[in-house]
């Protein structure tokens, strides 16, 4: 049986993202390089996602976020948001919703064990 997500992707590509940014959010670096496939957000290590997080909080992020899935799915742009390297969260039509994830905004994979992960390898 074929995965309806990835066919379902394929199908919606009206937009195609070209992203080769470093970026300086609340004091740390982050960087946005594309793929074919998705849109991926590096950000170094545990401490400074959180500070991002909170800068993000503050100015109206929260909002942001919950705004971006349906976009994303409208787009068909796929994003990884990492944590030193691993996979926290995912945004986008070419991935499932998991139950973390919908306690933030519907459409959204969310994976705080490797948030966790980073945090205790000290990166």
């Amino acid at each position: 049986m074929p995965d309806l997500r990835k066919s379902r992707s394929r199908q919606r590509r009206p937009v195609s993202v070209y992203a080769d940014l470093d970026l300086d959010l609340a004091g740390d670096a982050v960087t946005v390089r594309s793929t074919p496939e998705k849109v991926l957000v590096d950000v170094a290590d545990a401490p400074a996602a959180l500070r991002i997080a909170r800068t993000l909080q503050g100015s109206g992020g929260a909002a942001l976020f919950e705004r971006l899935p349906p976009a994303f799915d409208v787009t068909g742009i796929n994003a990884e948001i990492r944590v030193a390297g691993r996979p926290v969260a995912r945004i986008g039509p070419a991935f499932a919703a998991n139950l973390v994830g919908r306690l933030v905004a519907d459409g959204v994979a969310v994976y705080p064990w490797s948030f966790v992960k980073a945090w205790l390898r000290g990166s």
